[in-house]
Parts: structure tokens; sequence; C-alpha cells
């Protein structure tokens, strides 16, 4: 259901890229096929300072914000 949802609102709206808050109470395993759906940059806020928390996001979705910087 997300999935055809995204896709239709970036095609109907011109979306080019979306970002995602507190994309870290989201299951990761959501981000691939979602994104995918979407066919445009997602970037996606995991707002912890623990590399080791943060960094598996980045093979979920295109990118995160850099928060333990």
């Amino acid at each position: 259901m997300w999935n055809s949802w995204i896709k239709g609102l970036v095609k109907n709206y011109t979306i080019d890229g979306l970002r995602i808050d507190s994309a870290q109470y989201v299951n990761m395993d959501f981000y691939p096929d979602f994104q995918e759906a979407a066919d445009v940059h997602v970037l996606g806020e995991v707002s912890n300072g623990d590399p080791d928390v943060v960094c598996p996001y980045q093979e979920k979705m295109s990118g995160v914000l850099n928060y333990p910087t």
C-alpha cells in the first residue's frame, strides 16, 4: 500500500527527493522497496550519535543525515 501511495505522490507532484523524519522508528527493511517505488533520492533522519546505529541505514536508503559527526 505504501509503495503504491509514494509512487503516485512522486508522479503527481513531480517530487525529486524525499526526507523521512524519524526514520529509525520504522523497520529498516521497509525502505529499499519504498525507495524503489518512489524512484527518487531518499534522505533519512536517524537522530542518533552512534555510527553503529546510523550507518546501517545507509545500506537501506540513498542517504542519511550525519548525526554522528
